[in-house]
């Protein structure tokens, strides 16, 4: 039986926040959307609350409640930057690891035949909360058999009003725990009696539906789900329906766990060792640009760059920089460094240089360069190109034209760029997509008959599988050179990718022609 464990991070960006300053610790704090006295409070800690400071204030009604209030603002990026960095660590203990929501920091683990690496799960549990609290993470491990079930527990245990003895659920619990902030159900039955009496605090319950289910009497689980679904979507709309769905169980399905990434990383050895600045920027120069292509390839830009300098005496150094925002602009990460590493003291010269981004997805508008923003000089270009061609031929500069053709590849032809025209954008309401194509088809392996085209798990893990399809588009004929027969489809990947594929029914066999940008 498919054993499933939810790990609860309570008040996740306030843990950020007392991360960063320690000494607010005793002090009242509130997480603030953005550094300014309108902005919203989204969690406060204990004290804080204890003196009526509240979520959903403004941080000048805050200040105004309790003068003594500390705050800052967690963005969104240093909140999904946490969230990855507790998936990774979280990815040691378990096959597959999905995140509930974007603004959630809760997990799923499929805890499916860990028991011959564990004693038993409650040790698994343990492990894996302790990993969590060696990196100052809180957090709640609920080992059962359903999503909700397992929610449900995780987001009790870090409740306290939930863990109540005197409580039917609480003493549901207290049978559950097997620690502080564990809880593992021995049997599926005793898992949902624990979660239809549960108490409906639990849950994220739209404003205009928690008071009208208060109004009625209505304060768990079990007499939430005795409602009519229809009536609950006619009158409180979709969110309220799904969260219904979600409780009956009617939205179980297997984990789906993200591919996993290899970090983006370089080394590079100095021989010998370096002593200065200068040095260590030159070794910059020539590893960032590739790492930063690499991101860009993921549609990803990088937050931060970890450099890690190893010293000839045994001692380690570790810089790290963070742009403004995210960006793909090498430049940007050499000044940074050019200014951070002025005031830096080795005691020993460098022997090796570790460059490691921290990255996050972006929109194909933050990849762009700045460089490329600006005004362009067409008689630089010129220039540019002109010594590439002396270096590298003249056909190294080349530009695609269409023309009239049978088949995609045979659509177009590369002729020599010898002038540049000033482009002349215009406006448009809808981005085009662009179609890259391979030069040569690539060979795909066989797709097994058990799994449709729909559902079809590529050659490629960071890929996912394929999720939606459009097609087939047929292009037929060629009997005057030898028989050709594509279908064509465009697949969209579970990382969201757009492929564009066709089947060769002529050869029996799948080719992957390009690709949707």
């Amino acid at each position: 039986m498919r054993r499933l464990a939810c790990v609860e991070v309570p008040t996740p960006r306030l843990q950020i926040l007392f991360d960063r300053h320690p000494e607010w610790l005793e002090q009242p704090a509130a997480v603030l959307e953005r550094d300014d006295p309108q902005a919203t409070i989204l969690e406060v800690s204990e004290r804080a609350r204890s003196r009526g400071v509240r979520p959903g204030l403004r941080y000048s009604e805050g200040l105004a409640i309790e003068p003594g209030l500390r705050a800052a603002a967690i963005t969104p990026a240093d909140f999904e930057q946490h969230c990855t960095f507790i998936a990774r660590a979280l990815s040691g203990f378990s096959p597959a690891v999905e995140r509930a929501g974007e603004n959630q920091a809760t997990f799923w683990l499929d805890a499916t035949g860990l028991v011959p690496l564990y004693p038993s799960l409650a040790e698994w549990a343990g492990a894996v909360r302790k990993k969590l609290a060696e990196l100052r993470v809180r957090a709640a491990v609920a080992v059962g058999f359903t999503r909700f079930g397992t929610y449900v527990a995780a987001r009790a245990l870090t409740r306290r009003f939930a863990l109540s003895p005197g409580t039917p659920h609480g003493s549901d619990l207290a049978r559950a725990r097997c620690g502080p902030g564990l809880a593992v159900f021995e049997s599926a039955e005793e898992e949902r009696k624990a979660a239809m009496l549960a108490p409906l605090e639990l849950l994220d319950l739209p404003g205009e539906l928690r008071v009208a289910l208060g109004k009625l009497g209505i304060r768990t689980v079990g007499t939430f789900l005795r409602l009519p679904a229809p009536g609950l979507l006619e009158r409180f709309g979709p969110e309220a329906h799904r969260l219904y769905r979600f409780a009956a169980g009617d939205l179980e399905s297997p984990l789906q766990a993200p591919p996993p990434f290899e970090p983006i990383e370089g080394t590079a050895y100095l021989d010998p060792p370096a002593s200065t600045a200068l040095q260590l920027l030159a070794t910059l120069r020539r590893l960032l640009p590739g790492l930063l292509e690499r991101a860009a390839a993921r549609h990803h830009a990088a937050t931060a760059v970890h450099l890690m300098l190893a010293l000839d005496d045994g001692e380690h150094s570790i810089e790290t920089v963070r742009p403004a925002r995210p960006t793909a602009d090498a430049s940007i990460f050499l000044e940074l460094f050019e200014l951070r590493l002025a005031g830096v003291y080795l005691p020993a010269p460098v022997t090796e240089v570790r460059v490691r981004l921290e990255t996050r997805r972006c929109e194909r508008e933050q990849l762009r360069l700045p460089a490329l923003e600006g005004q362009r000089d067409l008689e630089a270009a010129a220039r540019a190109l002109a010594r590439l061609r002396a270096e590298f031929g003249e056909g190294a500069v080349v530009r695609a034209r269409l023309k009239e053709g049978h088949l995609p590849e045979a659509r177009f032809v590369w002729e020599p760029v010898t002038t540049l025209e000033r482009a002349h954008p215009r406006r448009i309401r809808v981005r085009p997509l662009v179609r890259r194509l391979f030069s040569h088809p690539l060979s795909l392996p066989p797709r097994p008959s058990s799994e449709r085209i729909d559902n079809w798990l590529l050659e490629c893990p960071e890929l996912g599988r394929i999720q939606h399809t459009h097609g087939p588009y047929v292009i037929a004929g060629g009997w005057w050179n030898r028989p050709v027969h594509r279908e064509y489809y465009f697949a969209e990947t579970a990382r969201g990718d757009i492929l564009w594929l066709f089947y060769d029914r002529c050869r029996r066999r799948w080719r992957l022609h390009g690709r949707v940008e």
